[in-house]
């Protein structure tokens, strides 16, 4: 009952606030693309594929960058899933770079020398500029949303700590 208070008290502010400010464009967010995959050992048995992704913001304001989550199939099979912070803020008209790692068990491990296909999928949050609408997230009512879908191919290597060939 008090979940439910909650909710509808949180639909009629944004009504409120939308209502009185002549509505709420959505600001379009950053696009998201891999720029790179490497491979970093643990010194165990286990490894992790750091995936390099450029946020290109094509807006006029600077876009602070929150939760990424998402997943990592490899030949077709889920190998992970998680939450990552960005901790990075796209600037206006330009591009930034943040890792997501993606750790793995031996057994989750491609052999040295195989090629093999994958695809990350997720969302990473943004908060969008303007005043009403950083409200509206602090609030937990609106977030701007950005999707990743990167699918591709990589060799994997057998160093320690390595770029793989895409």
């Amino acid at each position: 009952m008090i979940r439910e208070s909650r909710s509808t008290l949180r639909a009629a502010l944004a009504a409120v606030l939308m209502a009185g400010s002549g509505g709420c464009t959505l600001h379009r967010g950053p696009a998201l693309s891999v720029e790179d995959v490497t491979v970093r050992r643990d010194g165990g048995d286990g490894a992790a594929l750091i995936f390099r992704v450029r946020a290109e913001n094509a807006g006029d304001e600077p876009l602070p960058l929150g939760p990424a989550r998402y997943e990592l199939t490899l030949g077709g099979d889920r190998v992970y899933s998680g939450l990552w912070l960005a901790q990075a803020t796209a600037p206006a008209g330009s591009s930034i770079t943040f890792d997501l790692p993606a750790p793995l068990s031996a057994g989750a491990l491609p052999a040295p020398g195989e090629r093999v296909s994958y695809t990350l999928s997720g969302t990473v949050q943004f908060v969008p500029p303007g005043v009403l609408a950083e409200a509206l997230f602090d609030a937990d009512i609106q977030r701007g949303t950005a999707r990743l879908i990167e699918r591709g191919e990589f060799v994997m290597g057998g160093e320690a700590s390595e770029t793989a060939d895409r």
